[in-house]
């Protein structure tokens, strides 16, 4: 991804950091300078930042290791500085996986409380009173493992918000789809997802507006930070609803409902000299011998023919034979992957062995990004 660079690779997963991230630590540095903290108070609150986005990171690589369980793979995980993201290659549609993939994160984030509060427990006789005593230069109500603690338990509990698409939201989404289909319950956990982010929007809106601190665990949350996490859970939600209908209907829909039927043939033993038509860069005429479609001549290839200014020269000639017949009962999933394969740019399109349209790659790609794309069929 670009602006995202590798830190390190584990369990043949790479972690990157984006470049923004650098953002949140020269604020941590800011904050702290601005309180007339020494620098010795400084490092440790870089350090415990730190230490926050390595429980993060885990947070991940519990979703990425629980995924590659049911045969899904990880291109990476990205740290960007309102939290992480492990980038899976899909999300079964198995309700169950699914689940199980969803509540991996948090699961880890349980267990690393769990396990700080224990050791907190057992040795609670030779920690340092910090609440009354100052750790370089840095006054703590708690010790910082009891922080570390306390914020992996917000990290489990914010993430488990059915706020679609973070956690909670996936696990609501999965137990929807049981009754409603995937695609409907994509759309009503979307919903609840975008409500909660428009939320989480005023929320810090009404903070940095009023001066009235919001605190969430006890913990007062930055304005910044709730707008921004609430837009983004806002924008994810709408994006991955689009994509989970899109997909539905590039696997249910055919070849019919994006065939182009404005489309032009010609004879394909017509002289270059005769032809007196200009073509598109994105556009090509079919050819035809005997009623049989033979080649499509293409921008480029016209104006080769015209370059050389040969008087016997016909568009036979000149025409490309690199495509296939493209049946209209095919799914728009299939046509999609054979255009990409091939690295077809035009294919005759025929219904029942009779010529019906063409199907480019520009109209597949104008499919995709929505101009041409009607709603999808929920189920």
């Amino acid at each position: 991804m670009k602006g995202a660079f590798q830190l390190v690779r584990v369990a043949g997963i790479p972690v990157r950091i984006h470049w923004s991230f650098g953002i949140l630590i020269l604020w941590v540095v800011y904050t702290a300078i601005s309180f007339d903290l020494s620098w010795q108070a400084t490092l440790m609150s870089v350090a415990i930042v730190l230490t926050i986005f390595l429980c993060v990171v885990l947070h991940e690589y519990g979703h990425a290791l629980t995924a590659k369980r049911f045969g899904v793979s990880t291109k990476d995980i990205i740290l960007y500085p309102i939290g992480g993201i492990a980038r899976l290659d899909f999300i079964p549609e198995n309700p169950r996986q699914e689940i199980l993939i969803a509540i991996a994160g948090p699961a880890v984030n349980l267990v690393i409380a769990v396990v700080l509060l224990s050791i907190t427990m057992l040795f609670t006789p030779y920690w340092v009173d910090l609440g009354s005593r100052q750790f370089w230069g840095l006054d703590y109500a708690q010790p910082i493992v009891i922080i570390i603690a306390k914020i992996n338990l917000i990290l489990l509990a914010f993430n488990m918000v059915p706020a679609f698409p973070m956690d909670g939201g996936r696990v609501l989404r999965a137990l929807l789809s049981i009754r409603l289909g995937r695609v409907r319950a994509t759309s009503y956990a979307g919903m609840i997802g975008q409500a909660i982010g428009l939320f989480l929007f005023g929320a810090g809106a009404f903070e940095l507006i009023f001066g009235k601190a919001v605190f969430i665990g006890g913990v007062q949350v930055s304005d910044f930070v709730l707008t921004i996490i609430g837009l983004f859970i806002y924008f994810a939600a709408r994006r991955e609803i689009r994509a989970v209908r899109l997909k539905h209907l590039l696997e249910t829909g055919t070849v019919t409902e994006v065939v182009d039927h404005d489309f032009n043939i010609m004879s394909a033993n017509t002289f270059v000299r005769d032809f007196d038509r200009e073509l598109s860069a994105d556009n090509g005429i079919l050819l035809e011998i005997d009623d049989k479609i033979v080649g499509i001549l293409f921008s480029e290839l016209l104006k080769e023919a015209r370059s050389k200014s040969q008087p016997e020269a016909r568009l036979v000639d000149y025409m490309s034979d690199f495509y296939q017949n493209i049946d209209t009962s095919l799914s728009i999933s299939a046509a999609i992957h054979i255009f990409n394969q091939k690295g077809y740019r035009i294919c005759p399109v025929y219904d029942k062995q009779k010529l019906s349209g063409i199907l480019s790659r520009k109209r597949l790609l104008a499919f995709i990004s929505g101009k041409d794309a009607p709603r999808a069929r929920e189920q």
